[in-house]
């Protein structure tokens, strides 16, 4: 109805297995942000499943869960698995860095194929205009602008001789204009596309 919101809980990434994460340093600080490499750490969807699932329903919204997996295989097994939970308002396919538009749709038919829940993808910033028509095509109702810019920062902790770099997500007021320009070219593709 009118006026209300419609809400819905995006919730950790889960993959067929678990994922540890990046070893550390796994954060550096900059002005304006940070750098973070997560790795893809996730509980994997069993964990998940067995831990949160009773929790989703406290929420007063649908839950979407986010599949982090590189391989179509593995996004489909874990597709299927949550296929049936209740209080789940769809999945979002975290795609890899590199992913390109045939890769996307690839992944994208791979979930879409198991369940009915709607899915969104989650585009890197770099490639979201690139990727955004093939997974629409593919059966995702729609693209989440985006994971954050790649970059790479020097972590010191005080001891340059010891300097190492980390790379990962760009987060902070730094990301905003990147962001920002890639949504503004995806928002282009969709007034195209009408």
């Amino acid at each position: 109805p009118r006026g209300q919101r419609s809400q819905v809980a995006p919730v950790m990434p889960s993959g067929a297995s678990s994922r540890g994460g990046a070893a550390p340093p796994r954060l550096v600080h900059l002005n304006g942000g940070v750098v973070l490499e997560t790795g893809l750490q996730n509980r994997g969807a069993n964990h998940v499943l067995q831990n949160f699932v009773r929790l989703w329903q406290r929420l007063g919204c649908p839950v979407v869960v986010q599949l982090a997996d590189e391989h179509p295989t593995a996004l489909a097994k874990v597709a299927i698995k949550l296929a049936g939970v209740a209080d789940l308002g769809g999945l979002e396919i975290l795609l890899p860095e590199a992913a390109d538009a045939r890769f996307t749709a690839t992944l994208v038919e791979a979930v879409e194929r198991r369940t009915d829940l709607p899915i969104w993808v989650k585009a890197p910033l770099a490639r979201a205009v690139e990727v955004a028509q093939a997974a629409v095509s593919a059966g995702a109702v729609g693209i989440v602008v985006g994971e954050p810019p790649v970059g790479s920062a020097l972590r010191t902790a005080g001891d340059e001789r010891k300097a190492t770099f980390v790379r990962g997500g760009v987060y902070g007021p730094l990301a905003f204009a990147p962001m920002i320009e890639a949504l503004r070219q995806v928002r282009v593709l969709q007034c195209l596309a009408r």
